[in-house]
């Protein structure tokens, strides 16, 4: 029986001694607690502004960006370098960077978790940050300037909503609303001679590009043009005459798609063709005034380019034709007039520029993530094994395991989009198996390999096979019988179908009497080796969550209970009686906020039904050794004793639970997946401590 748990932080008073008699006391255990362990948590970064590239005094280019953390990047002669300008989770949206005169960095940019607007900036201190604007959801869009006194100004935009404008003066944060009533995506600003603002953005209610500017009397709006779905398109320069020159994307001539440049009441066009879509301009204006831009050529070609303007027009080129190439682009000059480019493509951020020998090109980060899914399982030694795809770039299915304290991760399958819905499962000599899908072919997949007899290491290569090569891709779960062979489940063409191994050769079937029920079937299989699975029958008003199983007569159907919204997937354990016990999670009749995560587990007199919280998502369930379920949700974990159930909120930022397994002691193993990384957490009893008290004795 598991006792209730309490989460207390003690942090220790040390005093320095000047006269001490020491008294000694045994403290009583500490509590139990979580311990969460990085699996694979690589970066992820996009929604990066026409500002995320600047060129310091020397020509080296410094980038900021983010998404998972604020990140900034920075080159000299020794090469790039790499800090966390914000270490919180889920920020550096819509960064945008300024230098200052000592080369200090300034990054505005979104707490997307928050919806908070945030500010960071470096001294000889290290990294400050701010929140600038947290009233309602905003920091969309940020786009930063630095004034004459280094104070920041921040154009950027509420969720679906009007222009703001954040700026910080010795009072302190202020926001204005030059713009309201309307719906705004891009925002870029600059601040002219006397330091007022200009704001340049697209008026999405009524299809026109504004410009929005300060002078004595306050706020100016004007509309310059009419301009269709410039979508993130719009970059703002000022001359030294303090004239706007703006680029943007204009679909008014549809099917005609045109990227334009405005300056002085004059537009032209910097290109154009029929179905196309131009997006993520960038403008810088060299030494003689001539606008040069970077921009995505987004349709069909998915290229990087580069375009300027002299006295004979303008001038285009593709920069970069590697896969989705241009995302994001930011681009400055340097002295010589040369064009520096930072953008994203394939995966990677890429810094391009151009010198008398031509372009250049260097890799300065990699993003992915782990596309929420994972599976775990813990072989005999209580070490954790994980099935999980990286989700970002490679589609890959992977496989990660702890050996000695470290986290080996392999790549099991990178044909395709590959590693949808793992599913794993350990055999009795610790050999991984997986059940998965492939997401381009829409096949069932099946992977697994064989432990070497020494010290549990791996040996040979992973063994692939296609398990059925005309069938859907969602919800595959598999598991192994008593020999070892696997069994699986999935959503066929358009049934719900069971696979099971029998030497070396696949068997399929369709799951007769609940041909319909196919969304997120879960499987298990009892000692005879026989399947047992759930899955939903999809409906309106009500869904229905089915059990089915297979004995010597065949398969038998029948309801667990009803929902009025599906509200992630099940999970289904069977204890040694063959008796199956459930986790799901209902969101209620829609707008009633009736949200119940409940476990039901079936006897001799019918299914009994539970409710164990008022929150919920995917579920996963165990079961200890007495028999009791335990489930994680969320970054919850519930689990039920003589006394009834108890709910923990698991600290430290793991993600939402995935998979949950309990070891030989009960306690629970969590892998935890979500977009920016995989985390495993585990339960342990601390040991017990002698905690000192310093006695000080006066004179």
């Amino acid at each position: 029986m598991k006792p209730v748990r309490s989460f207390i932080l003690i942090i220790p008073l040390v005093l320095v001694l000047l006269c001490s008699p020491i008294a000694s006391w045994a403290d009583p255990a500490r509590p139990d607690s979580w311990a969460i362990q990085c699996v694979d948590c690589p970066k992820y970064f996009a929604d990066m502004t026409d500002r995320s590239l600047r060129l310091d005094g020397a020509g080296y280019p410094h980038i900021a960006y983010g998404g998972g953390r604020l990140y900034y990047a920075w080159r000299d002669a020794g090469g790039w370098h790499y800090e966390t300008a914000d270490p919180a989770p889920m920020v550096g949206s819509y960064a945008s960077l300024v230098l200052d005169g000592n080369g200090y960095p300034h990054i505005s940019y979104q707490d997307s978790d928050s919806q908070d607007l945030k500010y960071a900036y470096k001294d000889a201190a290290g990294w400050h940050v701010e929140t600038a604007e947290s009233n309602g959801a905003v920091g969309n869009y940020t786009s930063l300037a630095l004034d004459g006194a280094g104070y920041p100004h921040i154009s950027h935009t509420y969720s679906w909503g009007s222009l703001y404008y954040t700026y910080k003066d010795a009072l302190g944060w202020h926001t204005d609303n030059p713009d309201s009533g309307i719906t705004v995506d891009d925002t870029s600003l600059a601040l002219d001679s006397s330091g007022y603002a200009h704001i340049a953005y697209h008026d999405d209610l009524h299809q026109e590009l504004r410009h929005a500017y300060q002078d004595a009397s306050g706020w100016q709006v004007v509309t310059l043009r009419d301009a269709e779905y410039t979508a993130d398109s719009i970059s703002l320069v000022l001359d030294g005459d303090d004239d706007a020159h703006i680029t943007y994307y204009d679909e008014s001539d549809y099917p005609m798609g045109e990227l334009k440049y405005y300056h002085e009441g004059a537009v032209s066009v910097v290109e154009s063709r029929n179905g196309a879509y131009w997006e993520f301009s960038s403008l810088a204006l060299d030494g003689n005034g001539w606008p040069h831009v970077s921009y995505y050529d987004g349709r069909p070609n998915s290229d990087l380019k580069y375009a300027y303007r002299d006295a004979s027009g303008w001038h285009t080129t593709v920069v970069d034709d590697g896969q989705a190439a241009g995302l994001f682009t930011s681009l400055a000059l340097d002295a010589a007039g040369y064009p520096h480019i930072s953008y994203l493509g394939g995966g990677t951020l890429t810094y391009a520029y151009r010198d008398a020998f031509g372009w250049h090109f260097e890799v300065v980060d990699h993003r992915s993530d782990t596309s929420g899914s994972a599976s775990l399982a813990l072989d005999a030694t209580g070490d954790p094994r994980i099935a999980y795809q990286d989700g970002a770039s490679s589609y890959d299915l992977k496989y990660a395991y702890r050996d000695a304290a470290v986290w080996q991760i392999e790549t099991v399958d990178a044909q395709d989009d590959v590693g949808w819905s793992p599913s794993l499962a350990l055999d009795n000599s610790g050999s991984p198996h997986i059940g998965y899908a492939d997401s381009t072919n829409d096949t069932v997949k099946y992977a697994h390999r064989v432990a070497a007899a020494k010290e549990g290491r791996w040996t040979g290569g992973w063994q692939i096979e296609v398990v059925d090569d005309s069938a859907a891709w969602t919800g595959v779960s598999l598991a192994l019988d008593g020999s070892g062979r696997p069994h699986l489940v999935y959503q066929g063409t358009t049934t719900l179908t069971y696979a099971y191994q029998d030497a070396s050769i696949w068997h399929t079937e369709i799951v007769t009497g609940a041909e319909s029920c196919a969304l997120f079937p879960k499987l298990a299989v009892d000692q005879a080796g026989q399947p047992h699975l759930v899955c939903y029958v999809t409906g309106y008003p009500d869904s229905v969550l089915n059990y089915a199983y297979r004995d010597a007569a065949g398969w038998h159907v029948e309801p667990v209970d009803t929902v009025s919204s599906i509200g992630g997937e099940p999970s289904l354990h069977l204890d040694d009686n063959r008796v199956p016990h459930v986790g799901y999670y209902d969101l209620g009749p829609y707008g009633k906020g009736l949200y119940q995560l409940r476990y039901a587990y079936r006897d001799a007199s019918g299914w009994t039904i539970e409710v164990v919280d008022s929150a919920g998502g995917d579920t996963s369930l165990d079961l200890d050794a007495v028999g009791y379920p335990h489930l994680v949700y969320g970054d919850k974990y519930a689990y039920r004793d003589v006394a009834g159930w108890h709910i923990e909120t698991v600290t430290g930022d793991p993600g939402v639970a995935r998979s949950l397994v309990l070891d030989a002691a009960g306690d629970p193993h969590i892998a935890y997946g979500y977009c920016f990384g995989l985390k495993y957490a585990y339960y342990f009893e601390a040991d017990h401590a002698i905690y000192v008290p310093i006695v000080i004795k006066g004179d």
